[in-house]
């Protein structure tokens, strides 16, 4: 992705607005670095009444924290977590699914010491709850 054309996500085109979130996505998911600089815009769509919207936040935000030095991320955590009792079962899933690789990421090499007690703490009441 060459570009930011955040306008896209106003296309009444769907191919055009859901095309950039996909490559939002592999971005995201390669080279999160590029998107760290747009995290109000990441913030935002996770909280839009758009479904796909939401998830490609929460997939981003995701992404993001492997890079978060700003701990912009963690502030997010509450409301991450608010998605697992959202009464949306793929939101929950991209919830979890990205919380997971959050937690394994921090606990395998944290930004601050004090992330890994925080993902440590987090993992085991996610592993309690959900009974893994």
């Amino acid at each position: 992705m060459k570009k930011m054309d955040f306008d896209k996500l106003d296309s009444r085109d769907p191919k055009v607005k859901y095309g950039f979130t996909k490559a939002l996505l592999k971005t995201g998911a390669e080279t999160p670095g590029l998107l760290y600089d747009h995290f109000d815009q990441w913030t935002r769509m996770l909280n839009s009444d758009n479904n796909i919207f939401r998830w490609t936040a929460i997939d981003i935000i995701g992404y993001l924290s492997s890079v978060d030095k700003e701990d912009k991320t963690d502030k997010l955590i509450n409301n991450l977590l608010a998605f697992l009792h959202c009464g949306n079962l793929i939101t929950c899933n991209h919830a979890i699914s990205e919380e997971c690789k959050n937690i394994a990421i921090i606990i395998i090499n944290p930004i601050h010491p004090s992330q890994s007690l925080f993902y440590k703490l987090l993992y085991l009441s996610i592993t309690i709850a959900f009974k893994l």
